[in-house]
């Protein structure tokens, strides 16, 4: 899926469900934002280690602005500044 924030479009990926039974009401989960490494990479490669959390939490995977599937920009806006407020952005 596709965000536009920030004058961007961030790529991300939800595994898990956020909601699930707990006798007669529903019990939301809690969420942990997956975040790859340095530049040129992406999220794929965690989800082979990190899918079997999906059934105590909600995972967000997403690849950070210019990097995996995420939209190509500025290089100037390529910054671990920029990544957090992306990551607030989309939470």
């Amino acid at each position: 899926m596709f965000a536009k924030i920030r004058g961007t479009e961030i790529y991300f990926d939800i595994e898990g469900s956020g909601l699930v039974p707990d006798g007669s009401r529903m019990r939301e989960k809690p969420v942990a934002f997956l975040i790859h490494g340095g530049p040129g990479a992406d999220h794929t490669s965690y989800k082979p280690t990190f899918s079997a959390l999906s059934c105590k939490m909600q995972l967000v995977y997403f690849d950070h602005r210019g990097q995996g599937r995420s939209a190509r920009g500025d290089k100037a806006t390529y910054t671990l500044d920029h990544n957090v407020e992306d990551m607030e952005a989309l939470r």
